[in-house]
């Protein structure tokens, strides 16, 4: 049991549920781009190209371990790898694998395109795995990876690649990328509450030993006169505004959704509507509720809401579009918040 728990603390699996939501969504707008009228069918076997992104993730989320073992051995003793219930070899066999399985998948259930974009999601997990810790730019290729969740099932569905511009799906993966920038910048400064004798990195907010010559995130020099609580309640503040700033263009960009006055539920519809919206409105009061919890910062608790939350932006898609599938997006964002409760997503 301690290595099964092991094996799915390295994999974030509480998180996993998100990444399905966005390829479920990619799927659904992917046919919409074709014809507007159109859902997909739930025999259709393109859709298990939504697991090509999801292994992906998992091989990835593995990587990041295997490659920050000499950091985690130092600042998180307790990770799978320090601790000693997985080695590092097994780590980087098992996230290979992985990331091997993504594109497979793509390529057997979806077409030449979708596994393309596939490779490229691999490449770009391995390449910020390997440069993540030099610098804080390498949150651009993270954001990159949650698009290429959805644009791969998309472009299964879709056939055709260019489809999903000239209809306007691919804005939807553009919310998922700048959702992703903003949670990976926060992110960046996650540790609970305000340990001693740590400091933030000015550039980067990592916390890191007082008197340390160089951030071991980004590699910059420490700045002491920066202590870890106003580097971090400064981010959590603007992430909280900035959240609201983006549920707000989330709903705005549904207009350029693809759509037909018939595929559009009025918000008193069942199936679409009311629920998956005030689902997302809900989630931002827990968001604001759970910034603080007994009065000391909780970063990687608020940080583990904003991944929830991609799947409650696949929810305001699919309800904008009027397609059932909302209510299965919604249920991802539940069950990621519930499997956080079990297994940290942050």
């Amino acid at each position: 049991m301690s290595t099964m728990r092991a094996w799915l603390e390295i994999m974030r699996i509480s998180n996993a549920p998100t990444v399905l939501s966005n390829g479920i969504a990619g799927g659904v707008l992917g046919v919409m781009a074709v014809d507007p009228a159109m859902h997909p069918s739930a025999l259709d076997a393109r859709w298990l190209t939504v697991l090509s992104p999801l292994a992906c993730y998992i091989g990835g989320m593995v990587l990041n371990d295997a490659f920050d073992a000499h950091i985690d051995a130092r600042e998180r003793p307790n990770r799978p790898i320090p601790s000693g219930r997985i080695t590092r070899a097994e780590a980087f066999a098992v996230g290979a694998l992985f990331l091997a399985g993504g594109v497979a998948i793509a390529l057997a259930y979806g077409s030449v395109e979708s596994a393309t974009g596939a490779a490229v999601l691999a490449l770009l997990v391995i390449a910020y795995n390997a440069i993540h810790a030099l610098t804080a730019g390498s949150i651009v290729l993270l954001a990159v990876c949650r698009a290429l969740a959805a644009i791969v099932p998309m472009i299964a569905f879709a056939g055709d690649p260019t489809s999903i511009l000239s209809s306007g799906a691919v804005v939807h993966a553009m919310l998922l990328a700048g959702w992703t920038l903003l949670l990976s910048f926060l992110a960046r400064g996650e540790m609970k509450p305000n340990p001693a004798g740590l400091m933030a990195c000015p550039s980067c907010a990592h916390l890191i030993a007082a008197g340390a010559t160089r951030c071991s995130e980004c590699g910059k020099t420490p700045n002491p006169a920066i202590t870890q609580t106003h580097a971090v309640r400064n981010r959590l503040v603007v992430g909280s505004l900035f959240a609201l700033a983006m549920i707000g263009v989330a709903v705005a960009s549904m207009t350029l959704l693809p759509r037909t006055p018939a595929t559009v539920a009025s918000a008193t519809d069942p199936g679409c509507g009311a629920i998956p919206i005030g689902l997302v409105l809900a989630l931002l009061l827990v968001a604001m509720h759970e910034r603080h919890v007994g009065g000391r910062l909780s970063t990687p608790r608020y940080i583990g809401i904003l991944i929830a939350t991609l799947a409650a932006i696949d929810t305001l898609a699919l309800t904008a579009v009027g397609s059932p599938l909302a209510f299965v997006t919604a249920a991802c964002f539940v069950a990621t918040l519930f499997l956080q409760r079990r297994i940290a997503g942050s």
